[in-house]
C-alpha cells in the first residue's frame, strides 16, 4: 500500500501539540493557578531569603493564596536587600492590608520555604498592586551557630539533653517522687503508692505548719512570750536581756567555782581522791561500811525487840518509872542521898544546886498525874 503524503504532516502536528502541552504543564507548575485566575502583584524586601525559591507558596493565615513570581536583586548596587515579587489571587488580595507583614517560614525544621503573610489590621487600607509590604527577616541559623560562644551553647544543649535522658530513664524506673507517681516504688510492694492525693495531704499539712509558724511570729512581733520580749520593741526587752545576762554571768561564775573545786579535789590527797584514785581503799571502805551498817541494823533490831538495857529503856515503861523515881524532880531517893553526902562533906557551904525543871508540870501519859505530884 503506498505511503500517504500527509503522514509527515500529521506526525509534526502531533509532536507540536505534545510540546505545547508539555510547555503548558511546566508553566502551570511554575506559576500555580495564575494562568487560570486573575491576580495582583505584591513585593517584599528581605535582607536574606534562606533558600526561598521561585514558585514557593504564599500563604495568608496558613491558606495558600499565591506563589513567588520572581526573586532578584534591585537595580541599585548599594541596596542591601533582595526583591521578592509575589502574585496573589485577586479574591484573596482584598484581605492583605498595608500593614500586613511578610515573613519567610519553613515547613518543619528543614522543609521547603514559603512566604507567610499576616492579615494586618482590618481597619487598615487594602495593599494596592505592586505595593511593598513590611517584612520580618528570617533567622540566620548558620551565622548564629558561628558566633563566639556558640560552642559552649551547643555543649550545654548536649549536656541538658543527656541529663534529660537520664531523668526520663530514672522516671521510667520509678525513682524519685515523679517516678513513683508514674511507675510506682520499685521493689517495695507493701509501700503505699505516691499519689496526687497523698501529695495534697502533705501540702495541706505543710500549709497548717506554715499557718502555725505565722501565728507564732505574730505573737513574737507583739512582744508576747520570752522570744517576743527579746525581739519586739513594744515591751521592756532590754531589762529582760540584762536579767538574762546577769543570770548567764552567775551561771558562768558557778561553773568556774565548780571547776576550781574539781581542780582542788583532783590535786588533793584527801578522802575524795582516795575514793577516786585508790580502788583498793575504796573497796575496803565500802566493805567496812557494809559491816558497820549490818552491825547497826542488828543493834537496832535488838533494841526494837526489847533486848538489852537500851531495849528495855525503850520498850519497858516500868524501868522508866524506876529511873524517874531515882532521879525525879521533886527529890527521888537517889537525889536525896547525893544531897546528904554533899552536906556531910561541905558543912559550911550552901545547899547544893537544885535541879532545874526543864519543862512545866504536864500530866503523865501513863498515870495521868503531873511530875510534881509523883514526887510528893
Amino acid at each position: 500500500m503506498p505511503e500517504s503524503s500527509h503522514s509527515p504532516l500529521r506526525v509534526g502536528i502531533v509532536v507540536t501539540i505534545g510540546l505545547g502541552i508539555l510547555a503548558f504543564a511546566i508553566a502551570s507548575i511554575g506559576h500555580g493557578t495564575r494562568l487560570f485566575s486573575r491576580s495582583e502583584i505584591l513585593q517584599a524586601h528581605f535582607r536574606r531569603i534562606n533558600g526561598l525559591q521561585v514558585g514557593a507558596s504564599v500563604r495568608l493565615a496558613g491558606v495558600s493564596i499565591g506563589a513567588v513570581d520572581s526573586i532578584s536583586f534591585p537595580r541599585q548596587a548599594t541596596a542591601d536587600y533582595v526583591l521578592v515579587r509575589m502574585w496573589i489571587e485577586r479574591s484573596a488580595a482584598v484581605r492583605v492590608h498595608a500593614d500586613s507583614v511578610a515573613s519567610i517560614e519553613s515547613i518543619g525544621m528543614l522543609g521547603d520555604k514559603y512566604v507567610e503573610l499576616s492579615p494586618g489590621n482590618p481597619a487598615s487600607p487594602v495593599a494596592p498592586s505592586n505595593a511593598v509590604l513590611p517584612t520580618r527577616n528570617p533567622i540566620n541559623y548558620e551565622a548564629l551557630l558561628e558566633e563566639k560562644g556558640t560552642g559552649d551553647l551547643i555543649a550545654n544543649l548536649m549536656a541538658i539533653s543527656a541529663d534529660m535522658r537520664q531523668l526520663l530513664h530514672a522516671i521510667t524506673r520509678g525513682r524519685g517522687i515523679l517516678g513513683e507517681m508514674v511507675s510506682g516504688a520499685p521493689g517495695q510492694p507493701g509501700r503505699k503508692p505516691l499519689t496526687l492525693a497523698s501529695i495534697r495531704r502533705s501540702l495541706d499539712q505543710l500549709n497548717a505548719v506554715t499557718i502555725q509558724l505565722t501565728a507564732m511570729l505574730r505573737e513574737i512581733n507583739h512582744g508576747r512570750g520570752l522570744a517576743g520580749a527579746m525581739v519586739s520593741g513594744k515591751v521592756n526587752g532590754e531589762a529582760l536581756l540584762r536579767s538574762l545576762s546577769a543570770t548567764a554571768r552567775r551561771v558562768r561564775d558557778t561553773s568556774r567555782h565548780i571547776d576550781q573545786l574539781v581542780t582542788r579535789v583532783s590535786q588533793s590527797q584527801g578522802l575524795a581522791m582516795q575514793l577516786v584514785e585508790n580502788r583498793e581503799f575504796a573497796n575496803r571502805l565500802m566493805r567496812n561500811l557494809d559491816r558497820s551498817s549490818a552491825a547497826l541494823a542488828d543493834i537496832l533490831q535488838k533494841i526494837d525487840t526489847g533486848r538489852g538495857t537500851a531495849g528495855l529503856l525503850v520498850n519497858d515503861p516500868s524501868l522508866y518509872y524506876q529511873v524517874k523515881g531515882f532521879v525525879g524532880d521533886g527529890g527521888g531517893w537517889g537525889l536525896s542521898m547525893v544531897r546528904g553526902l554533899y552536906s556531910l562533906t561541905h558543912p559550911f557551904s550552901g545547899p547544893p544546886l537544885q535541879p532545874v525543871n526543864a519543862c512545866p508540870a504536864t500530866p503523865d501519859r501513863m498515870t495521868g498525874t503531873t511530875a510534881s505530884q509523883g514526887n510528893r
